[in-house]
């Protein structure tokens, strides 16, 4: 039975990822727009999820943790040589759709990530543009092509 709980687990872990690609693609398209309400309901909607995830793989654990008391901190790896090879198949078929989606999330938030940095960068240009940086009003040599100081001969000779 525990064979099928960990399919079970696997293919839930498998669904909030890609719930959580959803998120991220939409989240592209609400940067793109500049809407902030909605990448803030967006943000709280994917901390959620990240939260049901975390719940998922604690159980996705204890699960493995049954088929393979022997070992620590149990892998799928680990899991592989005590199920039978239909539900190998079926385990190693949802675990690299389970990877292809992670690396999916990972492309869209650094998509993500860079598309938020140029709105900053726009937006420091932008206030930049608005208030200038003053130049300094301070004492010191100007800082234009320098004359040069005409010497003078004074009226007696120090080199007697």
């Amino acid at each position: 039975m525990s064979e099928q709980n960990l399919q079970t687990q696997l293919e839930t872990l498998l669904q909030l990822h890609k719930q959580l690609l959803e998120a991220a693609q939409h989240k592209t398209e609400i940067v793109k727009k500049g809407d902030m309400d909605g990448l803030q309901q967006l943000l709280k909607q994917e901390q959620k999820l990240i939260l049901e995830i975390d719940r998922a793989e604690k159980e996705r654990q204890a699960i493995s943790g049954e088929l393979v008391p022997s070992v620590e901190k149990p892998t799928l790896e680990d899991c592989l040589p005590v199920l039978s090879q239909e539900q190998q198949n079926l385990l190693i078929q949802t675990r690299e759709e389970l990877r292809a989606t992670i690396a999916e999330i990972e492309m869209h938030n650094n998509l993500n990530y860079e598309l938020i940095q140029q709105s900053l960068h726009y937006v420091h240009v932008s206030l930049n543009l608005f208030h200038p940086k003053q130049e300094a009003i301070n004492y010191g040599p100007p800082k234009g092509p320098k004359a040069k100081a005409p010497s003078q001969v004074g009226m007696f000779q120090t080199k007697a």
